[in-house]
């Protein structure tokens, strides 16, 4: 069985200064508000204030796992700093 870690998936961002946690980029959890913020990305249309990725351990794991093709980047992070 393989050992899926959240430190492996390419939804995984390691946080700079620190060497277990992370951000999982996967699916963040957002406040909708239709009379202000921001459109999402991902072209749904909808409007939110704010987004906040979850924080997880490298050793962590979830059934969203997907084997990452090398390092982590912050791609696309400035969007919900």
């Amino acid at each position: 069985m393989a050992d899926y870690k959240c430190g492996e998936c390419k939804y995984w961002l390691l946080i700079e200064g620190n060497d277990n946690l992370g951000y999982c980029r996967f699916n963040p959890p957002c406040i909708l508000d239709e009379s202000s913020g921001r459109a999402l990305p991902d072209g749904s249309g909808r409007i939110v204030k704010r987004c906040n990725w979850p924080v997880t351990k490298q050793t962590q794991y979830c059934a969203q796992f997907k084997q990452a093709k090398g390092p982590s980047t912050n791609v696309g992070s400035e969007l919900w700093d």
